[in-house]
């Protein structure tokens, strides 16, 4: 797995977000095959947990905490860190579906204001899905507060990215529609590679040493 990381990280950025954007756009048209019943298993249904769009989220994670871990092992401020235990909350969270599940036991047995959302579950999702995240998401703060100049300026820089699919996780999945909602986290994911893969590349800290133009 790591060598498989490893040479997908070697790659120009450019090409390595083409890829993913091609994989997102054939998870979407799957995705629309299935609701024509074209396809018929829900394998391909959009926002399906361990579906086909799901598998090349969990990718674009595993590359970022990839990237990430490697950073901190050249870097050594704990901030690189932080961001790649948020990272793999998240990725824990989107495969296990922890805050779904929890958040429909939530619903199931409190009476939820009505604030809004589509559901009365989405209430409880937001929820556990702050408690889970944000607890990681208060050490990245935590240890960005502790953190060297070059792990500060990294830091804001990706929370400018990291704002649009947060975002789209929660705003959208609670109030928008389901094409919208999921098309806008596969992009801010894809936006997140994207810009740590070239950033990472500027910096020549991916494993490779080599270092070529995005």
């Amino acid at each position: 797995m790591k060598n498989l990381l490893a040479r997908a990280a070697d790659r120009p950025t450019l090409q390595l977000v083409v890829i993913f954007v091609v994989l997102d756009v054939i998870a979407l048209l799957c995705a629309s095959l299935f609701t024509i019943d074209a396809l018929d298993s829900r394998f391909f249904k959009l926002g399906r947990d361990r579906g086909l769009g799901e598998f090349f989220e969990y990718g674009k994670f595993a590359l970022i905490i990839y990237m990430l871990l490697e950073f901190y092992r050249a870097n050594g401020d704990r901030v690189f860190r932080a961001w790649m235990i948020l990272f793999s909350v998240m990725l824990a969270d989107n495969f296990i579906g922890i805050h779904e599940e929890v958040g429909e036991l939530i619903a199931s047995y409190f009476e939820l204001p009505d604030v809004g959302f589509n559901r009365p579950k989405d209430l409880a999702e937001i929820l556990v899905f702050a408690v889970l995240e944000g607890t990681a998401a208060l050490y990245v703060v935590y240890c960005y507060l502790h953190s060297e100049s070059a792990g500060r300026y990294f830091s804001q820089r990706l929370c400018m990215v990291f704002g649009i699919f947060v975002f789209c996780a929660l705003i959208l999945d609670a109030a928008g529609p389901r094409l919208l909602e999921e098309g806008g986290e596969m992009v801010g994911m894809t936006l997140i590679l994207g810009w740590l893969h070239n950033y990472f590349r500027q910096e020549g800290l991916l494993s490779t040493a080599a270092v070529s133009p995005a």
